[in-house]
């Protein structure tokens, strides 16, 4: 779904005269890469404790899995924006084109 998102609906979202759906459009894909980067810490992370190998102390480790978790409340918001805004739109502009 993320890779459909990507390659399918943020560049349509992105070429709306709409500058609001622009908006969130950019505010979404920024997310995405955002969220990349983070799952791939929390990977690590997740991965070298349950090695036994902890890298992170307990602190750190709810620390980093808050931020990750906060992030993902963020891009769901956004997402949440999007569908209200377009769900708001006349049905005579809902092409977006």
């Amino acid at each position: 779904m993320h890779e459909c998102e990507l390659a399918l609906l943020l560049p349509g979202l992105a070429a709306s005269p709409l500058r609001d759906v622009q908006k969130i459009a950019a505010d979404i894909e920024q997310a995405h890469k955002m969220d990349s980067e983070a799952v791939l810490e929390v990977q690590e992370v997740l991965l070298a404790f349950a090695a036994g190998r902890p890298i992170l102390s307990a602190d750190a480790t709810g620390y980093l899995l808050r931020a990750f978790f906060e992030g993902l409340r963020r891009h769901i918001a956004r997402q949440r924006d999007l569908i209200g805004l377009l769900a708001d739109l006349p049905r005579s502009d809902r092409s977006l084109h």
